[in-house]
Parts: C-alpha cells; sequence; structure tokens
C-alpha cells in the first residue's frame, strides 16, 4: 500500500510544481543526452531492446489464451575497438511510454522524449560475452524496467551483462515493437486487477518470479540469445547469476532465490519483501548473499518483512541506509532531473514533496553511491571480489551507513574505507 501512496503522493505534488514548467510547444528543445558511464576504459556497452514470448504460459491479466510476453533491455560490454567511433543516441524511453510516464507522474508531456542514451554501435562480427557474468535487474511496482536504464548500463560497463526485465500489467505502460495487428507496437497499460496491493502482490510476485526464470532460460540457448544478438554461437551461462531491483523488484528477487538455484546474490533498493515462503523453516542457503539498501525511514528498525528476510539467509547479509534519500532515489530519477535541470528544463529549485520523494543529495551523488555499491556487491557474489566497501564506514561515501556487517567473508577480506 505504501507503493500507491507514494505514487499518489508524488503525482499531487509534481502536478503542483509543474503547473508553471512547460516545454516550449512551438521549438521542442534539442533531445538531451546523459554521460556515459565511466568505468572499465576497454569497454563499451550495447544496448538491444527485445520482445520475449513465454509460449509455455498464458498471461493471467492479458485476453484469454494469451501467451505471457516481456519486454527486455540488454546492456553488454563490448570492446572499444570493436565499436564504432561515434556513441549512438538512443531514446531513454520510447514514446508511448514516455507519454504514459509523464502522465501518470503529472510532467509535461514530452519531458522523458528528450533524454538519450549514449551506446555503443558495435562493428559487424562475432560477439564474445563468455567472460562476463549475468545480472537481472527488476523494477517496482507500477514502474518500468527503462527508469534502471542509466544504472543498468553504468553495471555493464564493469564488465556484466546486465538484462532489466518489465513485467506486463503491473507496470504503468510496456510498449512493443511493431507487429502486423499493431503497425505502431502494442501498448500494455496498468491493469486494474493488480492494483489493489498487498492481496495483488500475492499475484504478482509468482508471475515475476516465472518471468525472470523465463529469461534465464532463453539467455541460456543459443536460440535464446540469438533472439537478442542475431549470430551468436552459444548462450550465456547463467548457472550462476545475480540480481538487483527496486521496491517491488526487491521483492520479485528475495523470493526468485528461493525459487531460482541459479541466483546466488540479490540486492534489493528500497523494496518491502513479499512472496517468499512463509515457512521459517525455508533458508536461503549459505552460498546465496542478500543486501538490503534502504532509508532512513525504511529501514529493519520499522519494516517487519526486512527483519524477517534477513532471518531467512544463512549466508551473507548486509543492511545499508542511504542519508537524505527517498524512494525514487533508488531509480535513475535524480539523475534525469539533473539533466533536465543542467538544460534549464527544469527549475532548481524542487517543492519539498518532491525532494521527499527524490531525496535531496545533490546532483547526480545518488547515481554514484548506488551504483558503485551495485557493482562492489556483484563484483562479491559473481567475481568472488572482496566485499570491503560492505564492511565497515568508507570515507568517501559519508551518506551510508552499516546497519550491520552481518557474517564475515575471511581473513583475506579487509574493510574498504576509502
Amino acid at each position: 500500500m505504501a507503493s500507491n501512496t507514494r505514487s499518489a503522493n508524488l503525482k499531487s505534488c509534481l502536478l503542483l510544481f509543474l503547473s508553471s514548467v512547460s516545454l516550449v510547444a512551438a521549438q521542442p528543445p534539442p533531445p538531451i543526452s546523459l554521460p556515459y558511464p565511466d568505468g572499465d576504459a576497454r569497454l563499451r556497452t550495447a544496448l538491444v531492446n527485445r520482445q520475449l514470448t513465454d509460449e509455455s504460459r498464458t498471461d493471467p491479466w492479458a485476453p484469454p489464451g494469451t501467451k505471457r510476453k516481456l519486454m527486455v533491455s540488454m546492456f553488454y560490454p563490448v570492446p572499444k575497438e570493436r565499436c564504432e567511433s561515434a556513441l549512438d543516441q538512443v531514446e531513454y524511453m520510447p514514446p508511448s511510454t514516455a507519454t504514459a510516464f509523464s502522465a501518470y507522474l503529472g510532467m509535461p508531456d514530452g519531458i522523458f522524449q528528450l533524454l538519450r542514451l549514449q551506446v555503443c554501435k558495435p562493428k559487424p562480427g562475432k560477439v564474445d560475452l563468455d567472460k562476463y557474468p549475468v545480472i537481472l535487474y527488476s523494477p517496482g511496482f507500477s514502474s518500468s524496467r527503462l527508469l534502471a536504464s542509466a544504472q543498468a548500463q553504468k553495471v555493464a560497463n564493469a564488465g556484466y551483462v546486465v538484462v532489466t526485465v518489465d513485467h506486463p500489467y503491473d507496470a504503468v505502460s510496456v510498449q512493443f515493437p511493431p507487429s502486423e495487428q499493431f503497425p505502431n507496437g502494442e501498448v500494455v497499460g496498468h491493469s486494474t486487477s493488480t492494483d489493489s496491493p498487498p492481496a495483488a502482490l500475492d499475484a504478482t510476485i509468482p508471475q515475476r518470479v516465472a518471468d525472470v526464470q523465463f529469461v534465464l532460460n532463453t539467455l541460456s540457448s543459443k536460440a535464446g540469445l540469438g533472439l537478442l544478438i542475431p549470430g551468436v554461437s552459444k548462450g550465456l551461462d547463467v548457472k550462476r547469476v545475480a540480481m538487483f531491483g527496486h521496491s517491488l523488484g526487491g521483492a520479485t528477487l528475495f523470493a526468485a532465490m528461493f525459487a531460482e538455484p541459479r541466483i546466488m546474490g540479490g540486492f534489493d533498493l528500497d523494496g518491502n519483501l513479499y512472496g517468499f515462503p512463509q515457512s521459517k523453516d525455508r533458508k536461503l542457503p549459505k552460498e546465496k548473499s542478500l543486501a538490503l539498501f534502504g532509508r532512513p525511514d525504511h529501514n529493519t528498525t520499522d519494516d517487519a518483512t526486512w527483519r524477517e528476510g534477513l532471518s531467512r539467509v544463512e549466508g551473507w547479509k548486509r543492511e545499508l541506509v542511504l542519508a537524505s534519500s527517498g524512494h525514487f532515489t533508488f531509480t535513475d530519477g535524480p539523475l534525469l532531473i539533473k539533466a533536465l535541470q543542467d538544460k534549464q528544463i527544469l527549475p532548481e529549485s524542487l517543492p519539498p514533496p518532491l525532494v521527499a520523494m527524490l531525496g535531496s543529495l545533490p546532483g547526480d551523488r545518488p547515481f554514484k553511491i548506488l551504483t558503485t555499491y551495485v557493482i562492489a556487491f556483484m563484483d562479491f557474489v559473481l567475481k568472488d571480489k572482496c566485499p570491503g566497501l560492505f564492511m565497515a564506514p568508507n570515507r568517501e561515501f559519508p551518506e551510508v551507513t552499516l546497519m550491520n556487517t552481518g557474517s564475515r567473508v575471511g581473513p583475506w577480506c579487509r574493510p574498504w574505507r576509502g
């Protein structure tokens, strides 16, 4: 219920705030390119958006008999020399989704359509992804995979294949590619049957977990991966993968960790935990790891689901709190607002209700903090690197508080204090 309340509050405050903000109708502003993320200087990241259809499942919210179909984005590393010299400028959101989110958040129509990601345009030739571990991302309820695209690109640039997954009918809008039936692409909106948490969560979480398992199965086969990158010689190695997710996406990854042995770690960004087995005897095995990143007003001191969730993890676990954060701090939101403010599309001063949702950390600071911790977690889970960033307060990130330090890693690993 809190997720819906937050969305309603955000929409109300944005309607008031942006009543005086308008895009220039006669002459729209030029596109705004988000900064290309720093990272491994030897790599660039390419992007592909594709529809995947699970022929083994019918969609419970679609017309009867309709197979479950998803939209995914895959960010994958490409050696710098294998990219064209000029970066591609691609839409941050397709038009229908951008319009839907503008209306949903009470923002001027067209504001999200100004934004662009800068990605590698791969040269023709073999694509070799063998050495890159796989990470999945699940978005929040009524949200979109696209609101974590900048985060996903940053993580991919650290040497990962990152796949973000939309869950149709609990998202406010999912736009599919053009087809014979829908020349401009079918747009699937939010279903009212998924709009009554917490009861609806009992239905959405199992579908989301099945979506995750389907995506992993698809990536693992040559034919499946070939739907995203034609001409590949084999599928990806998904025997050991990890996830991160925002809001209900955090609940999704935690439930998926119980259901799916291939998911070895999960990083929950400010999401209550739902949908995992009710029996207290069911615990995650010691080889699985969990990190929770919350707010000063959302952590184990006031969220019983987090306390219960941590009690079910027998292996490595950590809880962190980000100062001056709001629920949407954990998305690309603050980075997008900064980009729009830098081009004077939005004013520098934000109203208090909007600050409460997006947080008050300056500029792109939340993006740097979140992606640094997500990458450090993934490096630990999937590359066996020391999680020193999670072991003690860090001078580089004074905004982050360790609520507990959980289990030890070993004498070989020392805290990273900045």
